[in-house]
Parts: structure tokens; sequence; C-alpha cells
């Protein structure tokens, strides 16, 4: 099967699951925890499980490319992209490349943060017209 496939299909899996994992963590919370305190927990459990996830990964797979494409790159990239993010931060750090852990760390953070905003002013603009 050629990679691309695997990631495919990985993706079509982790997208589902991360659907179903919030819909189903939001059923058993209740959403209480979205609405009584406005911090959507259900996103940071999915990044979390993602990240812990990626790691186990890299620790037994990351050489195989076939398995990291469709666990890594599809399913968990599907879930979600953050546990790479993390995953790429850990070996700068453990690589002692301190600079490049912060940067990875606070660009990603400050830059997607940013462009969501700018995101939606365009957006907010553009129905005004």
């Amino acid at each position: 099967m050629p990679i691309w496939l695997l990631v495919a299909l990985g993706g079509a899996i982790g997208s589902v699951s991360r659907w179903l994992s919030e819909n189903l963590f939001n059923d058993l919370t209740f959403n209480w925890l979205y609405s009584d305190f406005g911090f959507n927990y259900s996103i940071l459990f999915i990044n979390i499980v993602g990240s812990f996830a990626i790691g186990v990964l890299a620790g037994l797979h990351r050489h195989n490319v076939r398995v990291w494409s469709f666990w890594a790159t599809g399913v968990l990239g599907g879930f979600t992209t953050f546990s790479m993010i993390m995953l790429n931060s850990y070996w700068h750090l453990l690589d002692r490349y301190w600079g490049l852990f912060a940067l990875n760390i606070f660009s990603t953070i400050f830059f997607a943060f940013f462009a969501v905003t700018v995101g939606i002013k365009i957006a907010e603009k553009k129905s005004e017209l």
C-alpha cells in the first residue's frame, strides 16, 4: 500500500476519533466544564492524549516509515497536530537546542493565535460588506 494512502486512511480514522472523543467527553461531563468555566476541556484532553500517544509511538516506532506514516502523520495528525508540535519540542529539548525549543513552543502558540484572530477579523469584515 502506498505511503500516501496509509496517511490518508490514518487521517480519516484520526479525524473521526477526534470528533467522537470530543462529543463523548462533552457528553460525559454534560458539557458543564465548558459552560461553567468557558474553557474547552475536551480539546485539552484530546491534545494531552495525542501528545502521550505520539510520545509512546516515537519511543517504539519512529524509524519505521510505514508505521510512522499511518499512526503519527495519519491517525494522530488527524486526531491532533498539537502532538507533533510537542514531540518536535521534546526532541529539541533532548538535543539541548534551547532556542529551537522556545521558538517551536512560543512561535506556534503566538502565530497560531494570531492567525485565528486575523482570520476571524477578515471573515467579520467580509460579512459586513
